[in-house]
């Protein structure tokens, strides 16, 4: 089978989604769609840091998240990208499996670490999106609370591929390993989203139900 020639990057949103609903491959699946929300969710954290800039110009820690926000946003538009083309060979070493396990044991693996970085870039993502819900205006917050839900959204369904796929390899502790793993981010993740969701139910809350002490 022949290597990918699509680049998401280099795609208008209409010509993705008419991709993603393509049955023959190569073609975006689920890794390349939760590589491109959490892309998505990146692009929101950095509109939102570059509002806050404008406030505080001088903060390192804005400017420093806006980085990061961007890096973020190129790298899960990357592991979108490479999402399609590792599972290409999957599907191309699915075929002589029988005769040749070791191409696909090695293809799957692929296809997971590529899952499993995605789940680590949302977390990445999450832990950004807290400091700047800690340090932003309340007119933010629907930005900053899409970003969260898009992270989370992003991670759990890059998280289902990956537990799919580490079934399929034939080493028990393999799967245990990405299993553990995954539940370490998206633990955090939860959390973090909790976070998120605290602060904005306590910044709205009325005065009257607030607890003496707070701000």
């Amino acid at each position: 089978m022949d290597e990918p020639v699509l680049n998401l990057g280099q795609m208008q949103v209409e010509h993705f989604l008419l991709a993603l609903g393509e049955e023959e491959f190569p073609t975006p699946a689920s890794g390349s769609a939760a590589g491109m929300t959490a892309a998505i969710g990146a692009g929101l954290l950095a509109m939102s840091c570059r509002i806050c800039l404008k406030k505080n110009p001088r903060s390192v820690h804005l400017r420093k998240t806006l980085d990061e926000a961007l890096k973020i946003r190129q790298d899960c538009l990357r592991l979108a990208n490479e999402d399609m083309h590792v599972f290409t060979r999957v599907l191309s070493a699915m075929k002589h499996r029988k005769s040749r396990p070791e191409p696909y044991g090695e293809a799957i693996r692929e296809a997971t670490g590529t899952l499993m970085s995605i789940v680590r870039q949302c977390r990445r993502l999450l832990e950004y999106t807290v400091w700047i819900v800690e340090h932003c205006s309340r007119t933010m917050y629907e930005d900053l609370g899409t970003v969260a839900h898009l992270a989370e959204a992003a991670a759990m369904a890059a998280a289902l591929g990956a537990r799919g796929n580490a079934r399929m390899v034939p080493d028990p502790g393999y799967e245990e390993a990405v299993r553990h793993e995954l539940e370490e981010h998206l633990g955090s993740i939860r959390q973090d989203l909790a976070r998120v969701q605290t602060l904005f139910h306590h910044d709205e809350a009325p005065r009257s139900d607030r607890k003496e002490g707070d701000q």
